[in-house]
C-alpha cells in the first residue's frame, strides 16, 4: 500500500502521454482539420494528463485517487470545427519551495508564544518524519533585535535532521525585541530566489508563511520614508506576488484586535500575497471571524490559559500550517513543453475532466476563483484558487493545459 501524506490535500501523477481524445472535447471557432490532430479528425498524441487525485492524497487498489494503470478517461468524440487547439503541454504536480517566517518578538510572550512554539515544531518534525522529496523548508526567527539580520535555517530538503535543527532552535529561542517584518520578508523573499536546486525540487512553487501578531516596527532600512511601514510591506509583498512568490499570513491575536494585535494587516497581507481565503472575504473585516482574508488564531482574551485552551490554540496553529500546505501542494501545476516548441501563453486553457469523463469545465483564468500563471512575464507554472482548487482537491480527475485557444475559447 502506498502511503499517505497528511499534508498533501491530493497528489498529482503524470500518468505518461495519452490522446488528447481521452481527456476532453475541444470545441472552438476556425475551420478546416485542427492543428492537434491528424488528416483523419484523430487527436495526435501529445497531451499529458494529470491525476487530481481527490478524496485526500493516493490510495490503493482503485480508490478515489487511482485510476489504475491507464490514467485516462473516455470522452465524447472531438468536435471536428475544434481549429483553435494545437495540443498540450505537460502538467504535473509542482513540488514546493517553503519559508517559515516566526515572529519572536516581545509581544509574542505568554500562551501566544507557547502555543506557536508546539505547532512548529510538531509540524517540522511530521514533516521530517515524512522526508517528502517535493518539499524543500526554510526557517528565520524575527527579530534580532530590532531588525533581521539572517536566516536561521537556510532553504534545503526536509529531512530528520533539518526538523531536528529548527525544532532546537524554537525550543531554545525566547520571545524578545521588536517586530521587523520588512526585513524578515525581505530576507525570505531573496532565500527563496537564490535557491535554486536541481533534479525533484527544481523549479519549484516559492511560498512564504508569515506567522505574526501583526504589528510591524519600522524598518532600519527605509527610516525617514513618507509612507507608512504597513503599506510599505504590502508593496514588498505585491512585487514579489508577481515575480511568483505567494505569501500566507497567519495572524495570533485577540479578534478583532487590540494594542498588540493587528488583524486587519494580516488581512492584507494575505490578500497582497494572492492568498485571500475565499474571493468575497475582506481584508479590513473587524466583525465577523468567518470572513477574514488570513488565517487567524485567536487565543484567550485574558488571564492564565487553561490546559484545555492551550491544547486547542496549538491544535489552530497545527491546522492552518497543515492547511497551507495542503493548498500549496496540490494546487500547483509546473509547466513544460517540447523543446524549441513555441508556445502562446495569451492562448492557454486549463480544463479539468472528471473520472467518468462527462464532466468537463474550463476553469477562467481569474487569480481568485480560477487559474494563474506564477509569473505573467515568464510563466513556468499555473496555480489554481478558489473554487478551482476546491474541485481538483475534493473531486477524482484529469487536470489538461490546452495550448492554441484563447482563454475560454474551448467547452
Amino acid at each position: 500500500m502506498r502511503s499517505r501524506n497528511r499534508f498533501a490535500s491530493c497528489s498529482f501523477l503524470v500518468r505518461g502521454l495519452v490522446p488528447v481524445a481521452t481527456v476532453l472535447a475541444i470545441a472552438c471557432g476556425g475551420g478546416g482539420t485542427p492543428s492537434g490532430f491528424d488528416a483523419n479528425g484523430n487527436p495526435k498524441p501529445t497531451g499529458t494528463t494529470v491525476d487530481s487525485g481527490g478524496g485526500g492524497g493516493e490510495t490503493s487498489g482503485g480508490g478515489p485517487s487511482d485510476f489504475g494503470d491507464s490514467g485516462t478517461t473516455t470522452s465524447p468524440p472531438i468536435d471536428s470545427d475544434a481549429g483553435c487547439a494545437t495540443g498540450s503541454g505537460v502538467a504535473s504536480r509542482q513540488p514546493v519551495h517553503m519559508m517559515l517566517v516566526v515572529d519572536r518578538s516581545g509581544s509574542m510572550v505568554g500562551v501566544k508564544w507557547a502555543a506557536q512554539s508546539a505547532a512548529v515544531t510538531a509540524v517540522v518534525n511530521q514533516l521530517g518524519a515524512e522526508a517528502d522529496p517535493t518539499l524543500a523548508l526554510g526557517f528565520d526567527f524575527f527579530a534580532d533585535g530590532f531588525t533581521d539580520t539572517a536566516i536561521e535555517e537556510a532553504m534545503g530538503p526536509v529531512t530528520a535532521a533539518k526538523a531536528q535543527r529548527v525544532a532546537s532552535l524554537v525550543a531554545g529561542a525566547t520571545p524578545t525585541g521588536g517586530t521587523p517584518t520588512y526585513d524578515a520578508l525581505t530576507l525570505a523573499y531573496n532565500a527563496l530566489n537564490a535557491y535554486k536546486p536541481t533534479g525533484v525540487l527544481a523549479n519549484g512553487a516559492k511560498v512564504v508563511v508569515l506567522m505574526s501578531d501583526g504589528v510591524p516596527s519600522p524598518s532600519l532600512s527605509h527610516l525617514g520614508n513618507p509612507k507608512p511601514e504597513t503599506q510599505l510591506i504590502y508593496d514588498l509583498v505585491a512585487d514579489a506576488a508577481k515575480t511568483g512568490t505567494r505569501t500566507y499570513a497567519l495572524g495570533v491575536g485577540v479578534f478583532p484586535g487590540s494594542s498588540d494585535y493587528d488583524p486587519k494587516f494580516m488581512g492584507n497581507v494575505a490578500v497582497q500575497g494572492n492568498t485571500r481565503l475565499t474571493p468575497t472575504c475582506n481584508p479590513n473585516e473587524t466583525t465577523s471571524v468567518t470572513n477574514v482574508c488570513h488565517f487567524q488564531v485567536t487565543p484567550p482574551a485574558s488571564g492564565s490559559p487553561t490546559p484545555a485552551e492551550t491544547a486547542a490554540l496549538t491544535k489552530s496553529f497545527t491546522d492552518a500550517l497543515t492547511a497551507i500546505r495542503g493548498q500549496v501542494g496540490s494546487c500547483d501545476f509546473a509547466l513544460s513543453f517540447a523543446a524549441g516548441a513555441s508556445v502562446d501563453f495569451n492562448k492557454v486553457n486549463v480544463v479539468f475532466t472528471d473520472a467518468s469523463g462527462h464532466v468537463r469545465v474550463v476553469f477562467s483564468k481569474d487569480p481568485q476563483n480560477g487559474w494563474s500563471y506564477d509569473n505573467e512575464q515568464n510563466p513556468k507554472s499555473v496555480h489554481l484558487s478558489g473554487a478551482a482548487c476546491d474541485q481538483v482537491k475534493t473531486t477524482p480527475g484529469k487536470v489538461t493545459v490546452v495550448l492554441g485557444c484563447d482563454p475560454g475559447g474551448i467547452k
